[in-house]
């Protein structure tokens, strides 16, 4: 069975709720060496919910490979944030801070206040320290709805 076709068994069995849901995610990950790069290209693609769902039944290792996706999904407002969020929270936290900042400064210097925002949450549930860093470092961005959130966040500490 090619895997395409295992994942659409895997599409199919999460949209009508088919408990063989998980041991579809075990074949697909079994079957498809380069499964980490398909679940990678539908999280981006039409199929993001369904491979979504399937990150909460991966193991650390497997969530830490693609460890970008999850910040890109927790950095901005949408259903998800906090799913992706706790995902990210629930990876051992001195490898978390270790790592987070190099994913991160690229969404920052492309982002927008909302952005900001989302990962100031996210480094004030990490490290009050990080956090800090990150408004001090939104109070000096040259957008000033970026240094508002900067300010905003000083203000509730």
């Amino acid at each position: 069975m090619s895997s395409d076709d295992i994942w659409s068994k895997l599409v199919h069995a999460f949209k009508v709720n088919d408990k063989r849901f998980l041991s579809y995610i075990d074949e697909f990950k079994k079957n498809n060496p380069q499964w980490i790069e398909r679940l990678r290209k539908e999280l981006l693609g039409n199929n993001r919910v369904v491979a979504s769902a399937i990150l909460a039944y991966l193991d650390e290792k497997e969530q830490m490979s693609i460890f970008d996706l999850l910040i890109h999904y927790a950095s901005f407002t949408h259903g998800g944030t906090v799913f992706f969020r706790d995902l990210i929270l629930g990876l051992p936290k001195e490898w978390v801070l270790k790592n987070i900042e190099k994913y991160t400064n690229s969404i920052l210097d492309n982002g927008d206040e909302d952005e900001y925002r989302r990962i100031l949450e996210l480094f004030y549930k990490l490290d009050y320290n990080l956090a800090i860093s990150l408004a001090e470092r939104a109070q000096k961005n040259n957008n000033l709805t970026i240094r508002e959130v900067g300010d905003d966040f000083i203000a509730l500490l």
